[in-house]
């Protein structure tokens, strides 16, 4: 490996079990909170779309319900001198997932020819999930509540292999 790549690994899992919060300014905690909280329009979302007889799997139940428990759970390690870095970074690549999910949403209403890019947004989400994994698999050696991690694991390895099956359902060839 070169250089390079070991310096951005050390730091990746430096990152994944530091403080964050407790270098972090106001903005921080506000953004976290802010993203806590918007978990529960995430399930009115599901509650409309049943409420409206559109089909919704089990794969959509499954992730938005864990989704909410893990991060509300998380919420409650978020303390000051505990390594939260991996619940950030979770934090983090959510919402950065959830901004372009959403807003393919918003434009396919308008734009039909959006729904080409359907597949990179399922791309990113798989890659979400492994760098959750492995995240997951750095901070057993930091976190002292093996539920969080071990939750996080079950929840990480669920989501990847249900996106999995999702992606080759939806995009192998004869489907296209």
């Amino acid at each position: 490996r070169s250089l390079r790549l070991q310096l951005y690994i050390l730091n990746f899992n430096i990152a994944v079990c530091d403080d964050i919060l407790c270098s972090a300014d106001i903005i921080t905690f506000y953004s976290l909170f802010i993203f806590l909280f918007s978990k529960i329009p995430e399930m009115i979302d599901t509650i409309i779309l049943r409420l409206t007889k559109k089909p919704v799997n089990f794969l959509h139940y499954f992730h938005h319900i864990t989704v909410m428990l893990y991060c509300w759970y998380g919420g409650n390690y978020l303390q000051v001198k505990k390594p939260n870095g991996f619940l950030m970074l979770f934090a983090g690549m959510n919402a950065f997932v959830h901004f372009f999910m959403y807003g393919y949403y918003a434009i396919a209403v308008y734009w039909k020819g959006i729904y080409r890019y359907a597949q990179t947004i399922t791309i990113i989400q798989l890659i979400q999930f492994v760098i959750g994994v492995y995240a997951l698999i750095i901070a057993k050696s930091c976190v002292d509540d093996k539920g969080l991690i071990y939750g996080g694991l079950f929840i990480y390895m669920n989501y990847l292999f249900l996106f999995l099956i999702y992606y080759f359902k939806r995009y192998s060839k004869k489907n296209i």
